[in-house]
């Protein structure tokens, strides 16, 4: 009895003291942190204020985000004003590169320095959640001057569009008690473990992209083309007079040759044509990232720890889109655009 009591807080020790260890090197190798939901509704959830967030993973970079939850270099309350609100996904959260080069912090700092820019990117938004929340963030941050919406996907899914325009889409969970919480607030190992876990399970899907070109009929076409302006039209009921820029970033994936495998265009043309019926600003960085490789050699994805070209912004295209939104908006407050 006594040596399996031994063997027993043995055991424990070795589970606890691995748990640690295991959790000490979580915190500066690849640490998410804990996300909470967003009373303002201007998000589907933040991050706790002063979020601590590590990652070696993909990209380096080591970082709080702000009282508000969100990764800009100022707190809300330090500002009367916003001038433009940037909403978008996991790229603009931008927690893969230093806090001092995510287009957020370039607009307020170098192209577009006239202007307060106020970041609310969040992993997971994509298009869908940001138009889904865009009426709660306008009504919330109230920005006198431009929404900018960043996608990195313009061929839409039908059933997600449908869901934002009857206002069912769901909304990303998150747990803010309970022993779930509490296990990601103070236990950092258990979030990457079970992520990989789940990633494990799901190696083994290959889901097929469905391109607009390989639809069966003009009528499909006609009903896509119909819940894209009824999408669209949803964005300009939910910016609510502001102007909106919807910034395009499309994978810049390099072919065995070296060159840049070509976009689908059919879904880009109907996406920039809906953009401009309704009023809003189509931004597409697609020449911008070819002209940079062509010239330096240098992709607008990708980190030295990642595949070529995949994943999410690196510095160089967060430092092109920068650049490309502070002139679109000086061309828009000269009335060129």
């Amino acid at each position: 009895m006594i040596k399996i009591m031994i063997w027993c807080i043995k055991s424990c020790m070795a589970v606890i003291i691995s748990m640690v260890l295991l959790s000490l090197f979580t915190l500066m190798y690849s640490h998410s942190g804990v996300h909470i939901q967003n009373e303002t509704g201007a998000t589907d959830y933040k991050w706790e204020a002063n979020q601590f967030r590590s990652t070696m993973q993909e990209g380096f970079s080591w970082l709080h985000m702000n009282a508000d939850g969100f990764n800009n270099s100022f707190n809300l309350a330090e500002t009367d004003h916003i001038d433009i609100l940037l909403m978008g996904s996991s790229h603009m959260e931008a927690v893969n590169v230093p806090l001092n080069t995510n287009v957020g912090y370039l607009l307020n700092n170098k192209y577009a320095s006239g202007y307060i820019t106020y970041n609310i990117g969040m992993s997971g938004h994509t298009i869908y959640h940001c138009v889904n929340n865009l009426k709660n963030a306008i009504e919330y941050y109230n920005p006198s001057r431009y929404i900018i919406i960043e996608t990195d996907r313009i061929e839409l899914d039908e059933q997600k569009m449908f869901e934002v325009i009857e206002d069912k889409l769901p909304r990303i969970p998150s747990y803010d008690t309970g022993i779930k919480y509490h296990i990601q607030k103070y236990i950092p190992c258990f979030l990457p473990v079970y992520r990989e876990l789940g990633n494990w399970k799901s190696a083994g899907e290959n889901p097929t992209k469905k391109h607009l070109n390989n639809r069966e009929s003009d009528i499909d076409q006609l009903k896509y083309k119909t819940l894209l302006n009824q999408f669209m039209q949803r964005i300009v009921e939910g910016a609510d007079g502001k102007k909106v820029i919807i910034l395009y970033h499309p994978e810049t994936r390099l072919l065995s040759s070296g060159l840049f495998e070509e976009e689908n265009i059919e879904p880009k043309e109907m996406f920039e044509a809906a953009c401009l019926e309704h009023g809003i600003n189509f931004v597409d960085m697609n020449d911008d990232f070819r002209e940079e490789f062509k010239d330096r050699h240098k992709l607008a994805h990708g980190f030295i720890n990642t595949g070529i070209g995949e994943g999410h912004l690196n510095e160089i295209g967060h430092s092109l889109i920068a650049r490309r939104l502070g002139g679109v908006i000086k061309e828009l407050d000269n009335g060129i655009k």
